[in-house]
């Protein structure tokens, strides 16, 4: 029996059923063969990187610190895919995302991480303003935390104009984009199909 291939889904947004949550429930739809995992970031307990090296000193390349990062870390290294959803919060991530993020300096020193094949990531952004330019730090930042631990962005949906929680018809065609990106996900060569 063959296994399903696993996408970890990361949710940045502090509001669980806010923009960023809809989007990301589009993008799962079509993904009815995959095992989806996930992970509220939010609501994780991860304690913020206090710059100590610790982590690379022993070169364990682990931290200090035993809280839910290293959860999040086991689900990467054997995630298939990956899919980010996240607001921009003053052109950058969510603080929850980033202490994440912050989190992630050992494996960028890890040969572990290095050598791994790199896997196909999406990263569905929205925000408040007009212009796309919001997006032009998020989105930097988003490629370098995705190819430290293994990832390329492989597709992208960034939304402007979400100032509220419900955009209206702007969320409901952000939500047929985004399930579209799902379904190229689904498409991908080596992947399952939907039945």
């Amino acid at each position: 029996m063959a296994t399903r291939p696993v996408l970890v889904a990361l949710l940045a947004s502090p509001r669980r059923q806010g923009n960023s949550a809809a989007l990301l429930q589009a993008f799962l739809k079509p993904l009815t063969a995959w095992d989806v995992r996930v992970f509220h970031l939010p609501s994780l307990s991860i304690h913020p990187c206090q710059a100590c090296d610790h982590c690379l000193r022993r070169k364990t390349y682990r931290c200090r610190y035993a809280d839910d990062m290293t959860n999040l870390i086991q689900a990467w290294d054997t995630a298939t895919a990956l899919v980010l959803s996240t607001p921009v919060y003053y052109y950058g991530f969510p603080s929850q995302a980033k202490a994440v993020i912050d989190r992630c300096h050992p494996l960028f020193h890890d040969s572990h991480w290095q050598k791994h094949a790199r896997r196909p990531a999406y990263l569905l952004a929205n925000c408040a303003a007009s212009q796309k330019s919001e997006f032009k730090v998020i989105t930097h930042e988003a490629r370098a935390f995705l190819n430290t631990i293994a990832f390329k962005l492989t597709g992208e949906l960034l939304v402007t104009g979400m100032g509220s929680r419900n955009a209206g018809e702007r969320l409901v065609w952000a939500q047929k984009r985004a399930e579209t990106l799902g379904k190229a996900l689904n498409g991908r060569k080596g992947m399952p199909h939907a039945g």
